[in-house]
């Protein structure tokens, strides 16, 4: 069965938490965290189908990213990869969210579910739906139904994974209804646009859907390393900081014995800042250049294919 290394460690200093802001009631805090503690229990003992049940009334409780990451590797031991893939990203998020509002002890969770969801990544296809005009829309994958979240142009969308195969991605509002069928290929990511409004009802000669220059999952994944790192930094290297100018005034040229242990807590700090700014800055410049790079590929077109429309242009 898949596991990640050190896999008990991680998922015991990982206590689940509310989300930050929002008031929790003590004793759902408590029936909370001992529900986590009881799913851990449960799929470290391979009772995955129980840890399953177990992590959901947890997250009904308590809405942890901690949480739902040991929801997803429940879900892909149980073999649902795609549903454990959407999981990670909403652990991803959310933790990155906390971590970003100064609560450190997130970035573990950042780096765990980055971790899983690259190594997931390279097996499964991502697609992107866009809805133009789709304000009561619906959209599916093969009849499978999915929710539509408005975005910051004012379309409607869905961001998912599947299995690498043929699909038919749809959308429809009332009466008019929008479905391509596609090849989606393991590892790579896919925008498909389907256009909902009133003029489209017109058959279209050509359907063309533009290349999405949004970060690739690979860039968000070591952005987020970044940024973990770059927190990481910060904290250790303000440590170092104050240690050093507290042993100025008594550890020129020499520390006495007595503060000894403080110059040598105060150099592990500089020490842990020194690796902290390396990984955060060599993985902020990774997924600068994957981005850039898979940007660049999408902007040429490769090749084009008959639809039942018309032609299709494939990036």
């Amino acid at each position: 069965m898949w596991r990640v290394s050190s896999m008990t460690a991680l998922l015991v200093a990982l206590a689940p938490r509310a989300e930050a802001g929002e008031p929790l009631d003590e004793a759902d805090a408590r029936r909370g965290g001992e529900l986590y503690d009881a799913a851990r229990r449960q799929y470290d003992e391979d009772a995955l189908a129980a840890a399953l049940a177990t992590i959901d009334e947890s997250l009904r409780l308590i809405d942890s990213p901690n949480s739902l990451l040991l929801r997803a590797h429940v879900l892909l031991g149980l073999g649902r990869r795609t549903e454990a893939m959407a999981t990670y990203d909403r652990a991803l998020q959310g933790s990155k969210r906390r971590l970003l509002a100064g609560e450190s002890r997130f970035e573990a969770t950042v780096a765990e579910a980055g971790r899983s969801m690259g190594v997931l990544s390279t097996s499964l296809a991502e697609v992107d739906i866009v809805v133009l005009g789709g304000g009561t829309a619906t959209a599916a994958i093969d009849g499978g139904a999915l929710p539509l979240e408005q975005r910051e142009d004012g379309n409607y969308g869905a961001r998912t994974w599947i299995e690498p195969r043929e699909a038919t991605v749809e959308a429809s509002s009332g009466a008019l209804r929008r479905a391509r069928t596609l090849r989606f290929d393991a590892g790579t990511s896919r925008r498909v646009v389907l256009d909902l409004r009133p003029q489209a009802a017109l058959p279209p000669t050509r359907s063309v859907d533009p290349p999405s220059y949004a970060p690739p999952v690979g860039a968000w994944i070591f952005a987020g390393v970044g940024v973990a790192g770059m927190a990481t930094f910060a904290t250790l290297g303000g440590l170092a900081l104050a240690i050093d100018a507290d042993l100025e005034a008594t550890c020129s040229p020499d520390c006495p014995a007595s503060r000894r242990a403080d110059a040598a807590q105060g150099e592990r700090y500089q020490i842990g800042a020194d690796i902290a700014v390396a990984i955060g800055g060599a993985s902020l410049a990774t997924a600068a250049i994957w981005w850039i790079v898979d940007a660049t590929g999408k902007s040429k077109a490769t090749s084009a294919a008959p639809t039942a429309t018309g032609a299709m242009l494939r990036f």
